[in-house]
């Protein structure tokens, strides 16, 4: 039987199936590209001198980059709702290059004027020889946010026209330019420090994006008889999501900052960064969720069958996460032998992370639900259950940290699963209110 023939008798549900994967790999991948580039970039930087201060200061200049770059979270969904055919595409890319000219502009004036001394003495008290890598990496990536911001919509693009190997080609090829330029630098001596890290990153983002306009510029979709996209209607549904991403960026400066004030504050912050580093790498498929399921719903694939495919994620990835968290030679296996934790920090890298384990059935339905929110073009709902989450989040540490004798590791995790828990339960709520849970169940 030839290939077209299989294809052809292939049963409906394998069909959907198959280009649900194709769509959920890349978007999962590419959700937190740049953050798993930082522990390969940090090993290069190891090599030059300086080398704690190094990769301290990149990792704070690169954390500026990423916030001066926020709009680039929410560009992809954007992208992902509002590009129904080929007329609405140059008034979605005038939209995006607008907060891509703002994301570069507000860290040029953080990176190349003395505000930079001001952030970073003052705000993140480094230490001098710190501040002066971090001062050389920031300007380095000036350029970044505004390349995170039109690589997100390109993405946004490729996936909304059913075109997950430019995705995959798109962020294959800027990882291998970002190493091989911080190898290079480093192992020639042609660029020291956090410097060359800036560098790097900056250069394999402009390849990727170069490289992603090429492949998407002839990208069309069929059209969907909407009326025509307007700025105004991008700006109502983005700002919403601008301002609900800020709550995210700030919880892990609010939990660690609590978790120093708990007890057992050292082994406690060390043992969830080890846990919650595992449980992202474990659940890293439901970090595509969101994205994936607004190209299917743009794909006009049924809800029902969406949500069906996204709930097999989230179980498949519990199954994973318990088995580490409360099958003991397992989680021995992988916190001790493979991680390397051992004595007090095991027993709190073990606590932390069954408290994190049954979270990704919570991540998917969470991300299902606001997925169809932002495709209904109904974004405000989001701000309250962020604005909801971050109370939560404030009342939890205050009262734990000062009227318990919960441990940092407590303390941490506990935020982290209560904060997911209320946002899931407040979206589903939401969502199930805009009329999301008669269309599913009569959908398919």
């Amino acid at each position: 039987m030839s290939v077209s023939s299989a294809a052809a008798s292939a049963s409906p549900d394998i069909h959907f199936k198959r280009r649900a994967i194709a769509l959920l790999l890349p978007t999962a991948v590419t959700a937190s590209a740049s953050q798993a580039l930082i522990p390969a970039l940090a090993g290069i930087l190891a090599r030059t001198d300086h080398a704690e201060e190094a990769i301290s200061g990149f990792a704070v200049a690169f954390s500026i980059a990423l916030l001066a770059g926020l709009p680039h979270i929410r560009v992809q969904q954007l992208t992902l709702v509002f590009f129904d055919d080929s007329a609405s595409v140059p008034v979605i890319r005038n939209f995006v290059m607008r907060w891509a000219a703002l994301s570069t502009l507000l860290i040029a004036v953080v990176a190349l004027t003395p505000l930079n001394e001001i952030i970073l003495g003052s705000v993140f008290s480094v230490e001098p020889e710190v501040e002066k890598q971090a001062a050389g990496a920031l300007r380095a990536l000036v350029a970044l946010p505004g390349l995170l911001v039109m690589r997100a919509y390109m993405h946004g693009v490729a996936l909304r026209a059913e075109r997950p190997l430019i995705v995959w080609i798109g962020s294959i090829t800027g990882s291998v330019v970002v190493i091989s330029i911080a190898a290079t630098l480093i192992l020639t001596d042609s660029v020291s420090g956090a410097l060359a890290g800036g560098i790097a990153f900056s250069s394999g983002a402009a390849v990727e994006v170069a490289l992603l306009w090429v492949l998407t510029r002839r990208v069309v979709v069929a059209g969907t008889g909407k009326a025509p996209v307007t700025i105004k209607d991008m700006t109502k549904f983005f700002w919403p999501l601008l301002v609900a991403a800020i709550a995210p960026s700030i919880t892990q400066p609010i939990i660690s900052a609590s978790m120093a004030r708990a007890a057992d504050p050292t082994v406690s912050i060390a043992a969830v960064s080890v846990s919650f580093g595992l449980f992202q790498t474990v659940s890293a498929a439901t970090n595509g969720v969101q994205n994936s399921t607004l190209a299917l719903l743009a794909l006009n694939f049924s809800e029902a069958q969406v949500l069906r495919f996204m709930v097999v994620v989230g179980l498949l990835t519990s199954v994973a996460t318990l088995l580490i968290g409360f099958v003991e030679p397992v989680t021995v296996l992988v916190l001790q032998d493979i991680l390397g934790t051992e004595d007090r920090l095991f027993e709190l890298a073990r606590f932390a992370f069954r408290l994190l384990a049954p979270l990704p059935m919570v991540l998917v339905i969470e991300q299902v639900f606001a997925a169809r929110l932002m495709r209904a073009r109904n974004t405000r709902p989001i701000v309250i259950i962020n604005i909801a989450r971050l109370i939560v989040l404030v009342t939890w540490v205050t009262t734990t940290v000062n009227a318990t004798s919960f441990t940092g590791a407590a303390v941490g995790a506990g935020a982290v699963a209560l904060t997911l828990l209320i946002e899931g339960l407040m979206t589903f709520a939401y969502a199930n209110r805009s009329g999301l849970r008669g269309q599913v169940k009569g959908a398919g």
